[in-house]
């Protein structure tokens, strides 16, 4: 741990974001950068380890049709790969109109973890993907007592980063805002991720960079936005170190 960590903190507050192409600013970065060594001193560098987790058959192989079980489905899978336990876990759909804009919730009910699911999110399993992952580790962060209450003003970009660690950063990015119509012909905007999508691209070239992962595969499921960040940070980070 000492060998990457004594790497990653040499860099951590070096370099010319503005001259070198880095796409967020030294505030974003700094906090990114500190924040990845946390949750490796949390969670232990191994935890970052572990395979990306795409939206490919290869980790979710079973035919999504939209409703609460395939959900239900999604939510073990989720799970397993963040290392929580499903079983623990309940699952719930609310209306937009009881709280617009927003994509899911995360609370303990008498003790025990609730996730709720926006209905619309169920249209599109990308999104389904992404809410679980975040609103589970908001249960890793929070339901395993490693921030308390009152929660801090990041905890929700922190819970984003906690899922690029643990492998769900392709899968947010590419989900982190969703568009849909409404019944009167307008446009419904709901936010899953809180990070930006620069902050997303950042976040996983130093990822890559922190796997010495020069070219990885997973890279090339990012869709258009999030991929021209994730490059433009890696290339910042390439000439920097």
């Amino acid at each position: 741990m000492s060998r990457w960590r004594n790497r990653f903190t040499a860099l951590a507050r070096t370099g010319m974001p503005e001259a070198f192409g880095c796409p967020v600013p030294d505030a974003e970065r700094i906090w990114i950068d500190e924040h990845l060594i946390w949750l490796a001193d949390e969670f232990g560098p191994q935890a970052f380890q572990g395979p990306v987790v795409l939206p490919t058959a290869e980790f979710f192989p079973e035919p999504y049709h939209g409703g609460i079980e395939d959900a239900a489905r999604l939510l073990d899978r989720v799970a397993g790969l963040l290392g929580v336990e499903s079983r623990r876990i309940d699952l719930e759909v609310y209306s937009a109109e009881q709280a617009p804009g927003t994509a899911g919730h995360y609370q303990l009910r008498d003790g025990r973890p609730v996730i709720s699911i926006e209905r619309g999110q169920l249209e599109r399993s990308g999104a389904v993907i992404a809410t679980i992952a975040h609103e589970l580790c908001h249960d890793r962060l929070i339901g395993e007592g490693r921030i308390g209450r009152p929660l801090r003003e990041d905890h929700e970009r922190l819970t984003d980063l906690l899922a690029v660690f643990l492998g769900f950063g392709v899968i947010q990015a590419n989900n982190r805002t969703q568009f849909s119509a409404t019944g009167g012909g307008g446009l419904r905007i709901v936010r899953v991720g809180y990070l930006t999508e620069p902050m997303y691209g950042y976040a996983l070239a130093r990822y890559a960079w922190l796997r010495n992962e020069y070219d990885p595969a997973w890279a090339a499921h990012l869709d258009l936005g999030p991929a021209g960040q994730y490059h433009r940070a890696r290339l910042y980070l390439d000439t920097q170190g």
